[in-house]
């Protein structure tokens, strides 16, 4: 998904709309979610369907993080939570990273067996090439051997 700008409608009195006609941001979607009881205008390059489902997946996190430890308050948890995404997200990206290494070496493994079997495919032509003029041959001396017979 591309850049969200969040903000908080109850403290910004400038709505969504506004922010892309004087930025001239050509954003897809415009979408106001609730959070812990607060509604935020999103405007992302992701669906409608995507952006409430990240902000869904985000309340039900922060509120799990208020609910494990209740001493904490809403900020704390959502920090709490925001490390754990970056977090996941990092392990993910290093994943990534690895898949990509790994390709890049199946890829290099491929183009080699590609080159070995083009090679071995050249050398069976080339046997059998030489077969048909080995069993040419042969025939050539039978012919002579049976005239001489």
């Amino acid at each position: 998904m591309g850049a969200i700008l969040v903000y908080n409608i109850s403290y910004i009195t400038k709505t969504a709309t506004d922010y892309i006609k004087e930025s001239n941001v050509m954003a897809k979607n415009q979408v106001t979610v609730t959070i812990l009881g607060q509604r935020y205008s999103l405007i992302a390059d992701g669906t409608e369907e995507a952006v409430r489902a990240y902000a869904a997946k985000v309340n039900r996190d922060v509120t799990a993080a208020m609910d494990k430890y209740p001493q904490i308050g809403s900020t704390t948890a959502a920090v709490l939570t925001s490390l754990d995404y970056l977090e996941g997200f990092e392990t993910s990206k290093d994943e990534i990273e690895a898949l990509k290494s790994a390709l890049a070496d199946a890829n290099d493994a491929t183009s080699e067996a590609r080159e070995e079997i083009y090679e071995l495919q050249r050398t069976v032509n080339e046997l059998r090439a030489e077969t048909v003029m080995l069993n040419d041959r042969i025939e050539t001396l039978k012919k002579k051997q049976s005239r001489n017979y």
